[in-house]
């Protein structure tokens, strides 16, 4: 089974299908008197680019790390190389350029793999391989590297506060992937070592959950129910924190099917064999990381991915508090896979005692109020709440289309009046209309007078019941307008004053000449 159960499963495929294996050969350059600079961040605007890697005794940037995604916020990239201020070192020995030692597990066991298929050649066991720290790191990831069947004594982790070092000889093999767009079949050569070194000679279980449950603060509200659920089918539940690397690796390479959530968890297939099964639950009906299609090409991974999300609040991806339960994809897949029909929805679900709604609004109370979460809350409005809840259910359309798209059509409008003016005309016989000023229609539902005399009348607006209304300085409503009308570009209101719908009332915008 290679399959997607989520509302719009043609998005994944085509992210799927847009990485591609490349069949060139990879390749291994060497640096007679290569220089290796520790990373610093560049002057780029992309956050988390880096600077150092191996250059020439010019400074010239020969090798760091490449993602073919430049405009990602979290690039992790080394893109170019800088003149030193501190002396350089001089040691008397040939290396391998490995790459960046990053500060995240997930991380280390992707990117940090990138060079790592050139460690399969006997010529490289009396050279010694050189990472970069990345900036601030303090996470060590040397047992991972001691299951490649290196050591402490042939590994230089070169440290961002630290000189710059010049070898005899560099060697710098090719990147075996680039993210987001294409891998060599090689790049597996380092995992399957790994497996070789660790191997559990098939003797571990062979369908495993892997749980994330017992983690001290979990982003993932209501995983219990996964848990339990599979448990009872016989599947061994394993919380990978609590084992050595070592362990993960012989526990996965004995796997037949694995289910987790998608994440670094889902990661871990790349030390499982091929043709391994795959369950991904994910936990935002969005989001798929772009590394975990390269392990199923390379793999050749037996995948399901089915949208667990019930993520009915606002939420971003950096704010990490999802809700997930049986909702109408889940119910779709475990029909199809275990020929088994699970009563009720997710609302009949939620009525139930022990679905950890309460810890999921908690939890999501505590961390949308952080600073730099709430900036991204704060840009939410209903339209987003009932997206969210129709996409949760979308079978039974518990939320009907034609309310959507009333309150889509509502938020668009409110989206359009944004910081435009308008003119404002009274007409108190019925034919001729007066300007009586110029408004602006700003953010938080704030109204000013730009052009003429400010009134309390007019002090704030809001788009309610269908149509535009303008509110006093109490918050009553005081001009009720109708559907726009455009004409030439412009966007035009008819209405009345509320408390005399004799008095009537337009609004046209006004259009800068240099717009014009």
């Amino acid at each position: 089974m290679k399959k997607f159960f989520c509302k719009n499963p043609s998005k994944f495929e085509k992210e799927l299908n847009a990485i591609v294996e490349t069949k060139d050969t990879l390749k291994v350059s060497s640096l007679e008197n290569g220089i290796i600079l520790p990373l610093r961040l560049t002057t780029l605007s992309k956050k988390n680019t880096y600077e150092g890697g191996v250059c020439d005794g010019e400074f010239n940037f020969v090798a760091g790390y490449f993602r073919k995604r430049n405009d990602f916020k979290g690039n992790k990239t080394c893109v170019q190389a800088y003149s030193p201020e501190k002396e350089i070192r001089y040691i008397d020995e040939e290396v391998v350029f490995a790459g960046i030692y990053f500060n995240h597990f997930g991380h280390a066991i992707t990117d940090g793999f990138s060079r790592l298929w050139y460690l399969s050649k006997d010529n490289l066991k009396d050279k010694k391989v050189v990472f970069v720290n990345e900036p601030g790191n303090k996470y060590d990831w040397m047992n991972i590297l001691c299951c490649l069947g290196l050591t402490k004594d042939n590994v230089i982790v070169l440290h961002e506060d630290e000189s710059p070092i010049r070898f005899r000889k560099v060697h710098i093999p090719d990147q075996s992937f680039y993210f987001f767009e294409s891998f060599h079949q090689d790049m597996i050569v380092p995992y399957d070592l790994i497996r070789r070194n660790v191997a559990s000679n098939g003797s571990g279980p062979e369908r495993l959950y892997l749980s994330r449950t017992m983690l001290k603060d979990p982003d993932c509200i209501n995983e219990e129910y996964f848990e339990s659920l599979y448990k009872g089918l016989g599947y061994e539940v394993l919380h990978l924190q609590n084992l050595s690397f070592s362990e993960q690796v012989a526990a996965i390479s004995s796997a037949k099917e694995i289910v987790s959530t998608v994440g670094t968890l889902t990661h871990m297939a790349l030390f499982a064999g091929n043709n391994v099964s795959l369950v991904g639950l994910l936990r935002s009906n969005s989001t798929i990381p772009e590394f975990q299609y390269v392990i199923d090409k390379v793999r050749e991974v037996n995948f399901a991915y089915v949208d667990v999300s019930c993520n009915f609040l606002p939420s971003h991806g950096e704010s990490r508090v999802f809700y997930i339960g049986p909702n109408e994809s889940w119910r779709r897949f475990f029909l199809e896979r275990y020929d088994r029909l699970l009563s009720g929805d997710i609302y009949d679900y939620i009525d139930r005692t022990g679905h950890n709604v309460g810890e999921y609004l908690r939890r999501w109370i505590n961390v949308s109020l952080k600073r730099r979460n709430f900036k991204f809350i704060a840009k939410a409005n209903i339209y987003d709440v009932v997206e969210n809840l129709e996409k949760i259910e979308y079978s039974g359309l518990k939320v009907k289309v034609s309310a959507r798209k009333e309150i889509g059509d509502l938020y668009d409008l409110g989206k359009k009046l944004l910081n435009k003016k308008f003119n404002l005309l009274i007409s108190r016989d019925g034919s001729v209309f007066d300007v009586d000023k110029t408004l602006v229609f700003l953010a938080g539902g704030q109204l000013k007078a730009i052009v003429g005399k400010s009134h309390n009348n007019e002090a704030y607006w809001s788009v309610i019941d269908g149509g535009l209304k303008i509110m006093s300085i109490k918050e009553s409503v005081t001009h009720e307008y109708f559907e726009p009308k455009i004409s030439g570009g412009k966007m035009f209101f008819s209405g009345v004053f509320k408390s005399n719908p004799f008095i009537l009332l337009r609004l046209e915008e006004v259009v800068d000449d240099k717009k014009s």
